[in-house]
């Protein structure tokens, strides 16, 4: 027999059915990990299953798509299938309308591109679009369907293509004469045989016996082969082996139904749907693909829950790992998981919630709910209004949606499917969450949400502040304290700004005063600012602009009470303390006037322990003390004029620095009548300096 010729790389689009190699890092894998099979042997497997699966049923996806019909302005007359075997590109599918029904139900939007036609300008039928997705040779076809005919012909005819083990059937059929060369007779037969390993032994439906001989068997087959250039397999041996291991249920041939294998197989044939060319844009031709890839359910041991479950999960994969550019992705998750709740509920109530079912939901809603939650902590970064308003602050609403809905799922629907089955068995439901209480849940939630994203955005504009402190070498000068506390201040009055403006018709969906928990959260944070701050003032010596500043600050305290307030918050809230700025000023300006009265009494010590007086004529009858102690007390009381400090407060702040200097003067009379001056005199002369 003549070799066929390969098909070169270049011929095929890039296979849309690859799982990513690596996840962006907040997107955490929820399946089991497969370390035995590649990508790319995932992908050729779940095709080999998806072809002769479609050639169980009638038609199997022959007809030119929908989408091409209606492109050429008309039907596409259905070629006939060959009489012996039926091929997925070659048989019939059911007709469906140029725009998809599942695409408008999840809000998707159609495709730019003109649909992939084939050789001469042919319509492609439903299956060869789904082998070109998954870049699938044209010469793998031809193997399959030699394959097929071998498997079904004479005393074989009754059987169906379900019960057939296809990596074993396809090992016994095709020969090395049907590959290019014998390396790829060997990739293939290798990979078919850990394909078997895989379902039989490694992960199967079915727990194993410990120290099964048919395992063991098939790992030293296995082994064997992989240490062989060109493996020779004994068929006869081989089959006993698969048969003693999937037989072992009676009413299923059982060799691909098992977890994480199934879903790996199952995730990658649906990745086949979203167009190679752009991998934000769902194929037109989906629902006919859809009819095609439901018909690999009975192998892989798939149901409509875990069908809707995997979708969900490649609507949101998709959306992240295309930089988060097409919010039409996160609506479809939101409401392909909508759906999964539906159905968890249904089969809860009704006890059909399978435990292997139910661990693929729960590791979904998991990771979903952990990707969301990461956003939502800080969602002022995450969906911030640089990234424009409306597709931002759409995507926040439907991570919000998912974060609550996902929570929801994980904390009443799975486990009550634990609990129906508990309940079956005579078990305790007391724990049963109320409405009621998850309503509450709700709130405390996306009330989190709120605090942690307002405390990591007042951070991050600190910061902001304090770097502009920093000169072009990056070497830290010394900062003014005044100046970043005015910066702080206004960024904060800002943030809550568009906190009220942006973000809160979103959170308040969820929560009846997200506003009031926004502005409690920075008043609190540019509190302890503040205090950190006061410290640092009084270091630096009271000035009219420190005063500035504080007096911002006292602006910021009712400003942000003040929307608080409008918000109506709940009773249960904690109340927020004003800053009472006058206060924290009143206690700067006595700190500030002490440290000028300690000035003054040092004067007076250096002058009665070291000044010689000499008057150098009549008309200066004073020592230099003198003239020091006075521009001193006048700078003191002009500066004191110049702060701007509540009435109620600047009475008794005068008061008190009037009687410092008051005893400073007497306490330098004192010390002019102990050097021998006549009291009344040294002290005329003072004062009238």
């Amino acid at each position: 027999m003549a070799r066929r010729r390969r098909l070169s790389a270049s011929s095929l689009p890039e296979a849309a059915g690859a799982i990513p190699s690596a996840l962006p890092p907040e997107l955490r894998w929820p399946f089991a990990r497969l370390e035995a099979l590649t990508q790319d042997e995932l992908r050729e497997s779940v095709y080999e299953i998806f072809f002769c699966a479609c050639r169980s049923a009638p038609g199997g996806g022959t007809r030119p798509s929908a989408a091409a019909r209606g492109s050429r302005g008309g039907a596409a007359t259905p070629t006939r299938p060959p009489p012996e075997v039926s091929s997925p590109t070659s048989g019939g599918a059911k007709n469906m309308a140029v725009t998809s029904r599942l695409k408008r139900a999840l809000g998707l939007r159609a495709r730019n591109t003109r649909p992939t036609v084939g050789a001469g300008g042919r319509p492609l039928t439903s299956a060869e679009i789904m082998r070109r997705q998954m870049g699938v040779s044209e010469q793998t076809d031809a193997r399959l369907r030699k394959t097929l005919v071998r498997s079904l012909v004479g005393p074989q005819m009754s059987r169906k293509v379900d019960s057939l083990v296809l990596p074993l059937e396809l090992l016994r059929h095709l020969k090395p004469a049907d590959f290019f060369d014998a390396g790829e007779h060997r990739a293939w037969q290798l990979r078919q045989l850990r394909v078997l390993e895989a379902g039989l032994v490694s992960h199967p439906s079915v727990p194993l016996d410990r120290g099964n001989a048919s395992a063991s068997a098939l790992r030293d087959t296995v082994r064997s082969a992989e240490l062989q250039t060109r493996p020779v397999l004994d068929a006869r041996a081989l089959s006993a082996v698969v048969a003693a291991l999937c037989r072992r249920s009676v009413d299923a041939c059982r060799w691909a139904d098992g977890y994480p294998l199934n879903v790996h197989l199952y995730l990658t044939l649906l990745r086949a749907v979203f167009d190679a060319r752009d991998e934000t844009v769902v194929l037109d031709e989906v629902d006919e693909l859809m009819e095609l890839i439901r018909k690999t359910w009975n192998v892989l041991g798939l149901n409509d829950t875990i069908h809707n479950v995997c979708f969900t999960w490649l609507f949101l994969e998709k959306y992240v790992t295309t930089g988060e550019t097409e919010p039409d992705l996160l609506s479809a998750a939101l409401a392909m998981l909508e759906q999964v709740r539906d159905d968890a509920r249904r089969q809860a109530e009704a006890g059909t919630l399978e435990a292997a079912h139910l661990r693929v939901l729960s590791a979904t809603l998991a990771s979903m709910h952990s990707w969301a939650e990461e956003k939502l902590l800080d969602y002022h970064e995450s969906f911030g209004d640089d990234q424009g308003a409306g597709g931002s602050i759409g995507a926040m609403e439907n991570a919000v949606s998912l974060a609550v809905l996902a929570a929801a799922m994980l904390s009443q629907d799975v486990p009550s499917s634990f609990a129906v089955a508990v309940a079956a068995a005579g078990g305790d439901l007391s724990s049963a969450r109320s409405p009621s209480s998850f309503s509450a849940r709700e709130r405390e939630i996306v009330e989190r949400y709120i605090k942690s994203s307002v405390r990591r955005a007042f951070t991050r504009l600190h910061e902001t502040g304090t770097a502009e402190k920093m000169d072009s070498m990056i070497v830290e000068v010394d900062e003014d304290p005044c100046e970043t506390l005015m910066y702080v201040a206004s960024q904060t009055k800002e943030l809550a700004r568009l906190e009220k403006e942006v973000y809160d018709r979103v959170v308040r969906q969820w929560h009846p005063c997200p506003t009031a928990v926004a502005a409690a959260t920075l008043h609190g944070c540019f509190g302890a600012l503040l205090k950190r701050y006061v410290s640092r003032m009084a270091a630096c010596g009271l000035s009219s602009e420190t005063v500035r500043v504080l007096h911002a600050a006292s602006k910021l305290d009712k400003w942000l009470l003040q929307m608080a307030s409008e918000d109506d918050p709940p009773p249960d809230q904690p109340p927020m303390t004003p800053y009472d700025v006058d206060s924290i000023i009143f206690g700067l300006v006595k700190g500030w006037m002490d440290e000028r009265l300690k000035v003054g009494d040092e004067c007076l010590r250096r002058a009665q322990e070291a000044e010689t007086w000499n008057p150098r004529s009549k008309a200066e009858p004073y020592a230099q003390s003198a003239v020091d102690l006075m521009k001193l007390a006048k700078v003191t009381v002009d500066e004191m004029l110049e702060i701007q400090v509540a009435s109620a407060c600047k009475e008794e702040l005068l008061q008190r620095l009037v009687d410092g200097i008051d005893h400073l003067v007497h306490q330098y009379a004192m010390l002019l009548a102990s050097c021998g001056a006549g009291p009344r005199t040294a002290t005329f002369h003072l004062c009238r300096h």
